[in-house]
């Protein structure tokens, strides 16, 4: 018996990259003036939350830490990748975010669209698939 990557753990990836394409293509946020943005625009937007530190946006940079680590045998980064990204994304269920731009400054979102949903997913699928990364398979 040889340490293997957990072939479970490639699909997972797959669904999650799909999610978080999605979630880009998607409306997001909705505003104030009832207009939506989509997930990209967000992303783009996304960078005045670090100016008000509103840390979500860090969350992506979580995700793509932890696509790459489900993906290798071994990473010892994986689980700090993926506990932050979790906690950072998760809140944004609840409290409102910086996605809506308002002539040349951000304002904070109303409601969430179906592509946060699709984002919030994304996150919670490749953290699944790191943790179920490695596992002891016959070779």
């Amino acid at each position: 018996m040889g340490f293997r990557q957990n072939p479970v753990s490639y699909s997972l990836v797959a669904v999650s990259l799909a999610l978080y394409g999605v979630s880009l293509a998607l409306p997001t946020a909705v505003c104030g003036d009832l207009k939506s943005y989509r997930g990209y625009e967000v992303l783009e937007i996304g960078l005045f939350g670090l100016l008000t530190l509103d840390p979500r946006w860090f969350a992506n940079i979580g995700y793509g830490v932890m696509v790459v680590s489900a993906l290798r045998i071994s990473s010892d980064k994986a689980w700090i990748a993926t506990f932050w990204a979790v906690i950072l994304a998760t809140p944004t269920l609840f409290i409102p975010f910086l996605g809506c731009a308002a002539m040349d400054h951000p304002e904070w979102s109303e409601a969430l669209g179906p592509g946060a949903y699709f984002w919030i997913a994304a996150i919670w699928v490749a953290a699944l698939a790191v943790l179920i990364r490695p596992s002891y398979l016959p070779e």
